[in-house]
């Protein structure tokens, strides 16, 4: 082989190592890009979530201050006294129940045995249980997201109801997290779905869209960003675990905007 011909080969080959190495930068420059932009998306969803929630427990909030002075609930429950309790609870939803503090409101005995509302009888499921627990312990106000009486993420409250710091019972008020997601949309036109850990979505902005998209939901403990495509529409779909009482996740915040 002359000399020329080397050369020339080991100029090409020099070429090509330092093409395929320019591009291997620029696939790892994009890679940590898209990865900073995707944290700081979830960062952002995740600021906005906490903000919508908040004021869902504020609501309910005022509403279990208003019941926690009800003296004929309170009374109702420590004589035991089923008819008292159903004249003040029909009270009580007459004065509160269109006023937006609750969806739902269960009413349990110092034994944790429900005593009015909702469909099911006896004890209370897990989420409000360990509320209610709370709440007997310090005598406060306990509240998170946790799946309620129809065993969807919901937000509960439970709060303990005495009478001259005795306890007599507990109450638990249960929201639908739905205004939360309506409220997302608001603020910046992504719509906004609550996508249950076996991947069904549970309340959303726009069920049509979300059906259309056929998203593979990941773990629900993970979180996520893809674009997918909707007829000739591209969109970006973020999923941020939403996380329930302890902290671990119970369902997904999926987010879908128009590219």
């Amino acid at each position: 082989m002359s000399i020329r011909r080397s050369v020339t080969l080991v100029a090409i080959a020099a070429t090509l190592s330092v093409a395929l190495l320019l591009a291997f930068v620029g696939h790892v420059t994009q890679a940590r890009s898209e990865a900073r932009i995707t944290q700081e998306i979830l960062a952002g969803t995740r600021l906005l979530w906490g903000q919508v929630t908040e004021r869902i427990f504020a609501a309910m909030e005022l509403g279990a201050a208003e019941i926690e002075k009800d003296f004929y609930l309170k009374q109702a429950l420590k004589s035991q006294d089923a008819a008292a309790l159903t004249q003040a609870m029909e009270t009580l939803l007459k004065l509160l129940g269109d006023q937006g503090h609750f969806d739902r409101l269960y009413v349990f005995d110092v034994d944790g045995e429900r005593r009015c509302c909702g469909d099911g009888s006896g004890q209370a499921p897990a989420d409000m249980r360990a509320l209610m627990l709370a709440s007997r312990r310090d005598g406060a106000r306990h509240s998170g997201i946790g799946r309620g009486d129809a065993g969807e993420p919901v937000a509960l409250l439970a709060l303990t109801l005495s009478t001259r710091h005795q306890p007599v019972g507990a109450l638990v008020l249960e929201s639908s997290l739905a205004p939360a997601l309506a409220r997302l949309k608001a603020i910046d036109g992504a719509d906004a779905y609550l996508i249950g850990a076996d991947g069904r979505a549970l309340a959303g902005t726009d069920t049509a869209l979300i059906s259309g998209l056929r998203v593979s939901w990941p773990a629900v403990d993970e979180a996520g960003r893809e674009t997918r495509r909707f007829g000739e529409r591209a969109f970006e779909v973020t999923t941020l675990p939403i996380p329930g009482l302890g902290d671990a996740p119970i369902a997904h915040l999926a987010r879908v905007m128009d590219q």
